[in-house]
C-alpha cells in the first residue's frame, strides 16, 4: 500500500515555516551577553590608549561644530594659555612622541610661531599629562628605598648615605623642568650635603662618635625623602585635575555680558599679535576693529570693572575670562563616558548575535551605528545648553544621569528593532514569497 506523500506543488506560503525555537533564543541570549562582554572589556581597556583619545576628540569636534550656530562663541581646546609659546609647544610634544625628554623652555629663542590648532593643543595636553606621570613615577622610584642598617660599618653608612642624597637630588630635580621643585627640600638636602661633607673631612677619632653623626644625618635625609614624597603625592593628584585631564575641552557660551567681553577682546588682541599668519594690514585692521569695540565697552563701566576676574555666582573656572553674573556659559570635558561606546558597544552585540546574513549585518552596523553617534552629538549639545542656563546644575545632574541616559538607550533599542523589522524579518518574507 502506497503512503501517501505531500502535495509538492503547494504553495510555500501556505505550506509551515519553520519557527526559531527555544535553542535559538538561548544562543541568542549566550551570544549576546559574550559578545558585551567582551566589547564592554575592550572598550575599558583601551579608555586611555591613543585611539581613544582621537575618538574624543572627534567627539568634541563635532559636538562644538553643532554648538556654534546657537553660541556667541563655542570653542574646543581654547588653549590660550599657550599664546606666545607655539613653537615650544610644537617641539615638546614631538619629544614626548619619540620618548624624549621636552626641550628647556629658552626665553632667547624665537617660542612664538603659528597658531595652534585644536588638535595640536590637544596633543599637547595628552602628551603633558603622560610625561608628568611618567616623570611623577621616576621620581617616587628615585626616593623610594631606605636600605637596612643593622650592623653597618662607618662606611657602609656613609656609602648609603652618599646613595641616598643622590637619589634625592633626582627625585627633588632643578628648576626648569616639568614638575617644579620642591624649594624647601632642596635647601634642607643642600644643608645635609654640606654636613656630610664637613663630616666626611673632620671625621672625629671616636669612631661611634661618628657614626651616630652619621646615622643622625641619615635620619635628617629620610625626613627630607618623607617630605619630598608627599610634596610629590600631592602635586600628582591635583595634576589629575582638570587643567590636563583626558578629554578634550569644549566652552560653550551661549550669552557674554560686557565685562567677560572685555576680557574676551583683550584674549583676542593677543591672539592677532602673536598670529604670524596675517599680513600686516590685516593684524592693523582687526586690531583696530577690536580696540574700538574695547573703548566703547570701557566707557560703559566703571572703571574697576574693566578687567577685573569673574565675581559672579556661576562658578568661574581658571584660565576663563566668563564667570560673572550677566554670562551663560558652559566648560565641560568630553570623557569616554560621554562617547556613548559603551551603549553602541550593546549595539553591536546585538547584531553580531542575531542569526542573519553577513551583508545584514554589515548593513546593520553600517546604518546603527552612526545614527546613534549623532543621537549622542545631539545629547552633548542640549546638555551644553541646559548647562549654560542651569545656574546652581540640580537640572543638568538629573537630566544628565538620569533622562538621557535612559533615552538612548531607549534609542538603541529601537535601533536595533528597526534593523530586525527591516533588514532580517522583511527581506526573509520577500525572499520566502520570491522562491
Amino acid at each position: 500500500m502506497a503512503t501517501q506523500q505531500p502535495s509538492q506543488d503547494k504553495p510555500l506560503d501556505e505550506q509551515p515555516s519553520k519557527q526559531p525555537g527555544r535553542g535559538a533564543g538561548a544562543k541568542f541570549v549566550i551570544l549576546f551577553l559574550l559578545y558585551t562582554a567582551v566589547f564592554l572589556a575592550v572598550y575599558n581597556l583601551s579608555s586611555n590608549s591613543r585611539s581613544m583619545n582621537w575618538y574624543l576628540f572627534q567627539v568634541g569636534r563635532h559636538t562644538a561644530a553643532l554648538l556654534k550656530p546657537f553660541a556667541h562663541k563655542c570653542t574646543l581646546e581654547g588653549g590660550d594659555e599657550l599664546i606666545g609659546r607655539e613653537n615650544y609647544v610644537r617641539q615638546a610634544t614631538q619629544a614626548w612622541a619619540r620618548g624624549e625628554q621636552a626641550p628647556a623652555m629658552d626665553p632667547s629663542t624665537n617660542l612664538e610661531g603659528n597658531p595652534l590648532s585644536s588638535w595640536e593643543v590637544y596633543q599637547y595636553r595628552q602628551r603633558l599629562r603622560e610625561a608628568l606621570a611618567r616623570e611623577y613615577d621616576l621620581r617616587l622610584a628615585a626616593i623610594a628605598g631606605m636600605k637596612s642598617l643593622d650592623g653597618a660599618s662607618l662606611e657602609q653608612i656613609k656609602d648609603h648615605l652618599q646613595e641616598r642624597m643622590d637619589r634625592l637630588d633626582r627625585g627633588i630635580g632643578r628648576p626648569g623642568q616639568l614638575i617644579p621643585p620642591n624649594a624647601e627640600a632642596m635647601t634642607r638636602l643642600q644643608a645635609a650635603k654640606g654636613r656630610f661633607a664637613y663630616l666626611s673631612e673632620s671625621a672625629s677619632q671616636d669612631e661611634e662618635q661618628t657614626a651616630k653623626d652619621f646615622a643622625a644625618l641619615l635620619r635628617e635625609t629620610e625626613q627630607i625623602a618623607q617630605a619630598q614624597t608627599a610634596f610629590l603625592l600631592e602635586l600628582k593628584m591635583r595634576s589629575s585635575g582638570d587643567a590636563i585631564q583626558s578629554g578634550p575641552l569644549i566652552e560653550f557660551v551661549a550669552k557674554v555680558g560686557p565685562k567677560s567681553r572685555l576680557r574676551e577682546i583683550e584674549g583676542e588682541i593677543r591672539r592677532v599679535n602673536s598670529n604670524t599668519l596675517l599680513s600686516e594690514e590685516e593684524k592693523t585692521a582687526k586690531l583696530e576693529s577690536l580696540r574700538q569695540e574695547r573703548d566703547a565697552l570701557s566707557q560703559s563701566l566703571p572703571e574697576k570693572a574693566v578687567l577685573a576676574p569673574p565675581q559672579g555666582t556661576a562658578p568661574a573656572v581658571l584660565g576663563s575670562v566668563y564667570g560673572d553674573d550677566e554670562d551663560r556659559f558652559f566648560r565641560f570635558r568630553v570623557v569616554p563616558d560621554c562617547g556613548a561606546l559603551s551603549a553602541m558597544a550593546i549595539y553591536l552585540a546585538g547584531i553580531l548575535a542575531f542569526p542573519a546574513g553577513f551583508w545584514r549585518r554589515i548593513a546593520g552596523l553600517a546604518l546603527g551605528l552612526p545614527v546613534l553617534y549623532g543621537i549622542n552629538l545631539i545629547r552633548l549639545a542640549l546638555l551644553a545648553g541646559l548647562g549654560a542656563y542651569d545656574r546652581e546644575g540640580k537640572v543638568f545632574d538629573f537630566v544628565h544621569h538620569y533622562i538621557w541616559q535612559g533615552i538612548y538607550i531607549i534609542f538603541v533599542v529601537a535601533v536595533w528593532l528597526l534593523w530586525v523589522e527591516l533588514f532580517v524579518n522583511r527581506r526573509q518574507k520577500c525572499e520566502t514569497k520570491t522562491a
